[in-house]
């Protein structure tokens, strides 16, 4: 609310501690959503590039070494 009054009343000053006092409780409620996108991320990458990597590590030994 004090932002929409800032705005209001042109208070520049009191626009910016609100601004300020909203900056730690929007990051402390954004981690669980950006813990669940990274946690979704690491498993659709693993997924996927898992038989290309054990290809990639089986690879030198089949042709006999990378020279």
């Amino acid at each position: 609310m004090n932002i929409l009054n800032a705005v209001l009343t042109a208070d520049w000053k009191l626009f910016k501690d609100a601004l300020i006092h909203l900056i730690l409780p929007a990051f402390a409620l954004s981690t669980i959503p950006m813990a669940l996108i990274a946690r979704m991320t690491r498993s659709a990458m693993l997924g996927s590039a898992w038989p290309g990597i054990i290809f990639a590590l089986r690879a030198p030994k089949a042709w006999g070494g990378v020279r």
